[in-house]
């Protein structure tokens, strides 16, 4: 009885993870993005959120939560950014535009009861590296943003 219920329990959470997010509370999205001189790392969670996040500065080696799996992380300088209390059972798309330079690599390092982390690679020329958040209708969005 014990196999099979590890089986289901294995199944429920694979099928949950292969599902986009669209329930409040959860990151719908991680989108890289360039503007100029200016580069964007946006994290797009669903209202109302009540996930608190926090950014701190990291250094390699990284590891995934759980697993303690080795995750790469291209950079000369690293961020992690970390969201506690969120709906952490789906699928987060990454999708990237304009081609970023500052920004080289963003990696997931955790994804499990509640709390997802990425941590964010970019260059040493980065002058400016700051985040801020503001809400867009349904959505809120959490943002780090790097300058040259």
């Amino acid at each position: 009885m014990k196999p099979l219920l590890s089986i289901v329990a294995l199944l429920f959470v694979c099928g949950a993870y292969s599902q986009n997010c669209s329930e409040a509370n959860s990151i719908t999205s991680v989108k890289k993005r360039r503007a100029g001189n200016t580069e964007y790392v946006i994290f797009t969670l669903k209202n109302p959120v009540t996930a608190k996040h926090e950014v701190t500065d990291a250094k390699p080696p990284f590891t995934q939560d759980g697993s303690g799996n080795t995750v790469h992380v291209k950079g000369c300088k690293f961020k992690q950014v970390k969201f506690n209390d969120v709906v952490w059972t789906c699928k987060i798309p990454m999708t990237s535009s304009g081609s970023p330079y500052l920004i080289r690599d963003v990696n997931s390092t955790g994804q499990f009861e509640g709390v997802i982390s990425y941590v964010i690679g970019y260059r040493c020329s980065a002058t400016s590296v700051v985040s801020y958040d503001y809400e867009d209708g349904d959505k809120y969005k959490f943002v780090v943003r790097l300058k040259r």
